[in-house]
């Protein structure tokens, strides 16, 4: 069930786990994706000497599909290399070193400074798939699952899907892809209290379209736990261990609903 809430409700904001005020960052990459890491840090880094002489690692950041990796993984354009895994970083042959030397199941962790604020952007680089998913498997369900839940759903008021065919969508999705797809966000209203998370991609992705979200929903809670921060989605997604339904509260144009999911 951890995985299911993991991918069907919050999907990339929990992998992401993005903290606004911590400025901290995590974020799976797969195994087979290290190569274009390594060439985007070759492309993108460069000296900068500021106005009091001191000489920094500046990131460079472009739509060019050497550097594009970098921008998906939260860097910023003019972003001020300051440490990986707490090494201090002053010239781009230690940046390199650094980075060339990461392997599949490693983990790597940027310090990052712009605008006088430092933040933290950590990878858990993923092991290399050890063979692509047949093909069979994974065009089957498509056809079949999503009328089953556009059927059932504004009858019974419950979504009902068959835990197989969640599995085998789930199947499909990297989740280095599905966090950039997902574009999630944290919800505030107007006094700047969170209320939950929202993303313009719901609907568009198609394991969150199954339990019942569409494009820019805004998930209030879960089985009466609010989503009012970060850590709450962890802490939602260990109480949601083993569990065979759910149901969410919803903010969808302005206007609740309640979105009950069985999985069976």
């Amino acid at each position: 069930m951890r995985v299911i809430f993991r991918v069907a409700v919050c999907a990339a904001f929990m992998v992401s786990a993005s903290h606004a005020a911590g400025g901290v960052t995590v974020l799976p990459l797969r195994g087979e994706a290290l190569p274009r890491l390594v060439a985007a840090f070759d492309a993108s880094l460069a000296l900068a000497q500021p106005v009091d002489g001191r000489t920094f690692v500046r990131v460079r950041v472009s739509d060019a599909d050497a550097t594009a990796l970098l921008g998906q993984i939260r860097f910023a354009d003019g972003d001020e290399l300051v440490r990986i895994d707490g090494e201090p970083i002053h010239t781009v042959a230690a940046a390199h070193a650094i980075v060339r030397g990461k392997r599949p199941g490693d983990d790597v962790t940027f310090v990052v400074k712009s605008n006088g604020f430092q933040r933290i952007i950590a990878l858990e680089i993923l092991p290399v798939s050890s063979a692509p998913q047949p093909s069979p498997p994974v065009q089957s369900p498509r056809p079949q699952q999503l009328p089953v839940q556009r059927a059932v759903a504004p009858k019974s008021g419950v979504v009902e899907i068959d835990e197989s065919a969640l599995q085998r969508e789930l199947e499909k999705y990297d989740p280095f892809e599905l966090f950039v797809a997902a574009e999630l966000e944290m919800a505030r209203d107007d006094a700047g209290a969170v209320i939950g998370i929202r993303s313009p991609r719901f609907g568009d992705i198609a394991v969150s379209r199954m339990v019942g979200l569409r494009n820019d929903d805004i998930v209030m809670s879960v089985n009466g736990m609010p989503v009012s921060s970060e850590l709450a989605v962890f802490e939602i997604a260990d109480r949601l261990q083993g569990e065979k339904s759910f149901a969410a509260q919803v903010l969808r144009a302005g206007k609740p609903i309640t979105l009950r999911v069985r999985i069976q």
